[in-house]
């Protein structure tokens, strides 16, 4: 499937294989195209998937469901993708920066103003 990195941005192609295996019950009885009455079992399963009233199945519901299953939830174009950065937005798999991004507890704000102040 094609989507997009979750660090980068960048659009890739994600390779995915999967095995459907689901249950369809049909609607309608094939030979005299009277409906079906479904046993309570059956009503129970409100996850079954249904033929339809033509007697043609459509999967485009359970491969949907099994693809969503199957992607991860944070895509990544490859494992050690470094994102961008968050301070200018280079794409840190393109080019480095020169930015600062040693990551800075918010409670020591205080004294690293202070800090500032007195260097001049």
């Amino acid at each position: 499937i094609d989507t997009s990195c979750s660090r980068c941005l960048v659009p890739f192609g994600y390779p995915m294989e999967i095995e459907l295996e689901e249950v369809f019950r049909q609607q309608v009885d094939p030979a005299t195209g009277r409906k079906i009455k479904a046993d309570e079992a059956e009503e129970a399963d409100e996850e079954s998937f249904e033929i339809g009233l033509d007697h043609v199945i459509d999967t485009t519901e359970a491969v949907r469901q099994y693809v969503e299953m199957a992607t991860a939830m944070q895509p990544l174009c490859r494992p050690d993708c470094p994102g961008i950065c968050p301070q200018c937005g280079t794409d840190l798999n393109l080019s480095l920066c020169d930015c600062d991004r040693t990551p800075t507890d918010p409670r020591w704000s205080a004294l690293a103003a202070l800090k500032q102040t007195i260097r001049g």
